[in-house]
Formats: structure tokens, sequence, C-alpha cells
């Protein structure tokens, strides 16, 4: 099918885009940090299709605090640009866990339910490793497409790095495709959830978390 008409002349909105926020660490991971990993990657559990700690509060380990505030700074930033909300709501860290993904090996597709935000920071990373979001909806036809973008795609790759950090609205489902090199990637998961007042008196929707 070809059309006549001018790009210029016309406007695609971008109604309720979903927020995918990536920044790194601007340095390198400390001895310190990783020898706590290490303590921490000696009591493991099995996962589907991987390993996870068994802690699930690995940052309430004094020898992450660094870490910690890092991703606390960028939370809020993501509540500010993003959430951007009138009333007085404090984001903070529910849970925390580190993942450990050998070759062949994955991470099935998910959500994290009583969480509003998640976060995923690589500890160890290669360049043949991604994280894979899906596309929210039920999609009636699904015709063959000649070129993928954000529009028609219904799954997208974001790139995992060593010192990269990715937040995303919790219920956005997410997996990890098998492993193809034979490095070893950590990385470092957690919830955020609120405290504070949300809703008002007059709606009858006020409610103090």
């Amino acid at each position: 099918m070809t059309t006549s008409i001018k790009s210029k002349n016309v406007n695609i909105l971008a109604l309720f885009p979903t927020p995918v926020y990536e920044t790194f660490l601007s340095r390198e991971i400390t001895k310190t940090e990783l020898n706590y990993m290490n303590k921490v990657s000696t009591q493991l559990q099995k996962n589907t299709g991987n390993v996870t700690s068994k802690s699930k509060t690995v940052l309430k380990g004094k020898p992450l605090k660094k870490l910690e505030n890092f991703f606390i700074e960028h939370v809020n930033h993501y509540f500010d640009e993003i959430i951007h909300s009138s009333s007085d709501i404090k984001p903070y860290i529910t849970l925390s866990w580190l993942n450990y993904t050998k070759e062949n090996e994955y991470h099935h597709a998910h959500e994290h339910e009583n969480s509003m935000v998640s976060g995923v920071f690589y500890v160890s990373a290669d360049e043949s490793d991604s994280i894979r979001f899906y596309k929210s909806g039920y999609q009636q036809i699904k015709p063959s497409i000649k070129e993928y973008n954000l529009w028609n795609s219904t799954s997208w790759y974001v790139p995992a790095r060593t010192g990269k950090l990715i937040l995303f609205p919790s219920w956005l489902s997410h997996s990890v495709d098998h492993k193809k090199s034979d490095n070893l990637r950590i990385s470092l998961a957690f919830n955020i959830f609120i405290k504070g007042t949300v809703g008002s008196e007059i709606n009858i929707t006020k409610l103090e978390l």
C-alpha cells in the first residue's frame, strides 16, 4: 500500500508511553562492594532459569550503602520527572537481591507484585547481555511486519552493561533470554514502594502509607 500523504502534515501522538529509565554509575564498583556481594553469593537459591541470593535485603549491608544512595538518587529523579506527584510521598526500597546467570541460563517473563517501580543494576555484564520488555495489552490481529519500531513491536531489548541502572514500572513484564557467553552475569534487583499520603478526602481516596 502506498500513500501520498506528506509526513509534515501528520502528527502521531505517543499516548501513555511506558518509561524505562537508564543511567550509569560514574565510577568503578569497589573491591569492598564486590567482596560483600561475593559473600552474599555463598547462600543462593534456585530461581526459574538461574539462581538468586537467599537474602532479599542485600542493600541493607553497610558495604553497599553508597550504591543504595546512588539508586535512591535516581529513584527520586524518576518520581520527580515521571510520577510528578503533587502529594508528599517518599519512595523507598522494600526488597533487594542478587541474580546470577551462567551460560545457557535465563529468567522467565514476570512482573514485580506489591511494588510501584523496580530497578536492576548490572554488577557484571557483557556485550551480548540484555533485558527484554514486553508490550502489555491484547493484540487482536498481528500482520507481518516489514520493519519493527516502537509502535509495532510486542517486545523490546534493552542492552545490559556493567555499571548500568535501569528503572521501570513494576507492572511491566520482562525477561532475560538464554545467556550466550560463558561470562557470569550478576545483577542487583530491587523494588520501590512509597511512604506518605495519596489520594484526597474530597474524593474519598485518601490513604496514609
